[in-house]
């Protein structure tokens, strides 16, 4: 679908139907640091672009009847109704793969090649580094661009920066749970600035940056 097609009758279908969205956005992105409305939206419109709007549109309805299963977190919207139109995906470029016994495969393990990775966002490693993750205003999760190829058809957009293992922490579950949090935790702990002296370590709190 276009951009205009997203925000001008994918997009408010979608909210009028999840009456919740247009608060949950207003409420995350408040604070120093947050992700802005805007570039939550263009998020969703670039996990959606390859969607036929007819399919996206049927999908959202599917979703608010019960028929698929809506996902624990608005954020993960967009890539429940992408999964759901995965037959109807124009994808020109990248075409899914099966194997003899019928399993699909894909050439990039860390987006499945869609070109982007869902990870936790700076401020959410913030406050696990800081011990107040899962208080307000302290979970949040973004779209990065995946280094792959099929990110590059999505790379030179500014709101995205390229995924990178060593700065960036996938989300695997379908929404945060204790796993998640050991693996942000974990995550957070491992990181070092990048002029890293173990011999300062003791001067330091864990090590960590960001």
């Amino acid at each position: 679908m276009t951009w205009d097609e997203f925000k001008g009758d994918w997009f408010p279908a979608h909210c009028a139907a999840f009456t919740g969205i247009r608060a949950w956005l207003a409420k995350i992105s408040r604070g120093d640091g947050a992700p802005t409305e805007a570039q939550i939206v263009k998020g969703w419109y670039n996990v959606l672009r390859e969607v036929d709007l007819e399919a996206a549109n049927a999908a959202t309805a599917r979703m608010h009847a019960g028929d698929i299963e809506e996902p624990k977190g608005f954020d993960r919207h967009p890539a429940a109704i992408r999964r759901a139109c995965g037959v109807q995906r124009q994808q020109s470029r990248y075409e899914p793969r099966f194997d003899a016994d019928g399993n699909q495969m894909f050439a990039c393990r860390d987006c499945l090649d869609s070109g982007f990775v869902l990870c936790w966002t700076e401020k959410s490693m913030r406050a696990m580094r800081d011990g107040t993750f899962g208080q307000p205003y302290t979970v949040y999760s973004t779209y990065i661009v995946c280094h792959c190829p099929a990110g590059n058809q999505h790379d030179g957009r500014r709101e995205f920066p390229r995924y990178d293992a060593k700065r960036h922490l996938p989300i695997l579950m379908g929404t945060w749970d204790d796993g998640d949090r050991a693996r942000l935790a974990a995550f957070v702990g491992n990181m070092r600035p990048a002029n890293y002296d173990p011999a300062l370590e003791s001067a330091t709190e864990n090590g960590g940056t960001f």
